[in-house]
């Protein structure tokens, strides 16, 4: 005969489902499924992206308008024509030289200070107004390394989806020679939220243990 099963306190129901809705919060969610890595020799940066997608080879010109490889990436076929623009891309990287001209979430890429920005074009722009781009701005020194999806007529695919295409994107990013596995997570753009998950994960454990232990 089998023992019969204690009955778990009404407390320690509550504190164990507290545990699995922050495990549920803090863990980490595969947004993207990144199976390539590109490296863009002149920046001296490594990326991954989506199993399908297209990036751009080197290109070279006259000298002056080269354009190095692991600069642009889309899930359609694209051609790059130094000089002319390049258009049918969902993501884009490339240099500025000034900051970045509004407000956004302060991160981390690649080890390096990053602020992401998500603006919409005025009357006065390039872009019809209304046209939103998202944008990862990285401090690279005395300049900014500027990562960019957006709704343009220009760009191809979802604007949504882009954007969690370019966040996993920039989960894999590294600088120099260190290379990161060709997996991206959809949430650790900051690094605070997923420590204080683990904390407040942390405790609930220790409260569920205690109270097992006084139901014993």
């Amino acid at each position: 005969m089998r023992p019969a099963l204690k009955k778990p306190a009404p407390g320690m129901v509550a504190v164990i489902a507290s545990v699995i809705v922050a495990m549920a919060a803090v863990m980490p969610v595969a947004a993207v499924e990144l199976t390539q890595r590109c490296t863009n020799p002149d920046e001296d940066y490594s990326v991954s992206l989506p199993r399908g997608w297209y990036y751009n080879e080197s290109v070279e010109a006259d000298g002056t308008d080269d354009v190095a490889a692991c600069r642009f990436f889309s899930p359609d076929d694209f051609d790059v024509r130094p000089a002319s623009g390049v258009a049918d891309v969902a993501i884009g990287i490339g240099r500025e030289a000034t900051a970045p001209r509004a407000e956004g979430e302060a991160t981390m890429v690649g080890g390096k200070p990053a602020t992401i920005v998500e603006t919409e074009a005025g009357d006065d722009s390039f872009d019809p107004a209304g046209t939103r781009y998202y944008q990862y701005w990285i401090d690279i020194g005395d300049e900014w390394l500027v990562a960019t999806t957006s709704d343009g007529p220009t760009w191809v695919g979802e604007y949504e989806d882009n954007k969690v295409v370019l966040d996993s994107m920039m989960c894999t990013l590294t600088f120099g020679t260190t290379s990161l596995p060709d997996t991206a997570l959809a949430e650790p753009t900051s690094p605070w939220p997923l420590a204080a998950g683990w904390t407040l994960l942390l405790l609930a454990t220790v409260g569920a243990l205690r109270l097992a232990r006084r139901a014993n």
